[in-house]
């Protein structure tokens, strides 16, 4: 017989795009692990388990749509244009994780970052070996978070050893999809992960995307984040009428893909992204320290383009996404209305994932994943108004202690 655990606090969900939920003193009812009841609070069931959090504020966990796992240790390195970027510091680092154990040492800390920020599901880049991306899910394994991974896919444009021919790396996606999606009770899935059009030839983005559909698997890739790189892809797909084009024509631009920045694309181009239903993840932090330009956000939105927010450690310089919401914030002309952005950190990044219907809110039957925050950080006095809440949420929330990270009603942050 399942144990039932009540948690006593305040509480906020997202509903909707700008719909919350906000029961200043609740309680969350957990039974084996899920979600049955967010209600005021009640007299308890004999047989259930009481955690009184008296000033903690509830959350569910955060989702990260975009990090790469192997770029930890390059954070803060000297901000250039991307692919000066790439060349002078990532590639380099990415070239350690052919060492196992330098592979296993960053997605260990990677994993351990993230739940210290709040994070409980992501979708990672791991480096193009096969190897550390194996480490990668064994490692998201063992930290119990929700996580999708993908073996970075590149067949030119890049030092030789991380390149792999097309029908190679096509052949250890595939393996990999095999071995991990639908691992550790359906927390892990694999993504086949094309790096970008330019470092990958026509035959591996065509082939990736014939994976992808092969699988029914998530694609995650980049997409129009600097104008040097939009010059890079006109200039190795010439036949293409814009940077989206390259990708449709590989099939992969559809419900079920990825696409980091999408900074400097036209408006047509958000048109097809919207139509396709594929996602736009907005990496704020990145996007400034790279200085490639400012997220389309509200013309996005205006066109229905699908949107999820991303740390995108290493250019992202930290693993919060109560960051991310902050800096979301602060780079647009029109600051966005915060519910927005708290959807975009929570169900929004969980529809972005394909797993809506199991996180990112309190809905009865999903899963309990949640985060436990001090809110004494956030205002001297709990605001009756959900809306001035969640603003300080966004804007003062690194301040604030994230004591606990719960994911299926388990304790993974602290460990213990």
């Amino acid at each position: 017989m399942s144990e039932i655990t009540i948690y006593r606090a305040s509480i906020l969900h997202a509903l909707g795009p700008e719909e919350i939920e906000y029961v200043p003193s609740g309680e969350l009812v957990v039974d084996d692990g899920k979600v049955r009841a967010v209600r005021p609070l009640a007299s308890p069931p004999r047989d259930a388990r009481v955690v009184e959090l008296p000033g903690r504020l509830l959350v569910p966990g955060f989702v990260d749509a975009h990090v790469h796992i192997p770029q930890i240790d390059i954070i803060g390195v000297s901000s250039q244009s991307l692919l000066d970027w790439l060349h002078d510091h990532v590639f380099p680092s990415e070239q350690a994780c052919a060492d196992p154990d330098v592979a296993r040492d960053r997605a260990r800390r990677s994993f351990r970052g993230m739940l210290a920020a709040g994070t409980t599901a992501c979708a990672a880049y791991s480096s193009s070996h096969t190897r550390a991306t194996e480490i990668a899910f064994e490692e998201a394994e063992r930290a119990g978070v929700r996580a999708i991974i993908g073996k970075v896919l590149m067949d030119r444009a890049a030092p030789a050893p991380l390149l792999q021919p097309a029908s190679e790396a096509l052949a250890d996606t595939a393996a990999l999809i095999e071995r991990w999606s639908g691992a550790a009770g359906g927390r892990l899935q694999v993504a086949v992960t094309p790096r970008f059009a330019v470092s990958c030839s026509l035959e591996l983005l065509r082939g990736a995307g014939a994976l992808a559909r092969r699988f029914g698997c998530p694609i995650q890739t980049h997409l129009a984040e600097n104008r040097g790189e939009v010059t890079a892809v006109q200039q190795a797909f010439p036949m293409h009428r814009d940077y989206t084009a390259v990708y449709e024509d590989a099939g992969l631009v559809g419900e079920r893909s990825l696409l980091a920045h999408c900074i400097h694309l036209a408006d047509d181009e958000l048109d097809r992204l919207a139509l396709a239903g594929a996602t736009a993840v907005h990496c704020p932090d990145s996007n400034f320290y790279l200085r490639s330009g400012r997220f389309p956000l509200q013309r996005g939105r205006d066109r229905g383009v699908p949107m999820a927010l991303g740390s995108d450690v290493g250019a992202g310089t930290c693993f919060s996404i109560i960051e991310a919401m902050r800096l979301g914030s602060y780079t647009q002309e029109h600051g966005p209305d915060p519910r927005f952005l708290f959807y975009l950190a929570t169900l929004g990044g969980a529809r972005s994932l394909g797993w809506h219907d199991r996180i990112g809110n309190f809905a009865p039957g999903k899963q309990a994943d949640f985060v436990v925050i001090d809110a004494a950080a956030l205002a001297p006095a709990a605001p009756a108004d959900p809306r001035t809440l969640l603003s300080c949420l966004i804007h003062r929330g690194q301040r604030a202690d994230i004591e606990a990270v719960y994911i299926g009603g388990v304790q993974r942050y602290p460990e213990h």
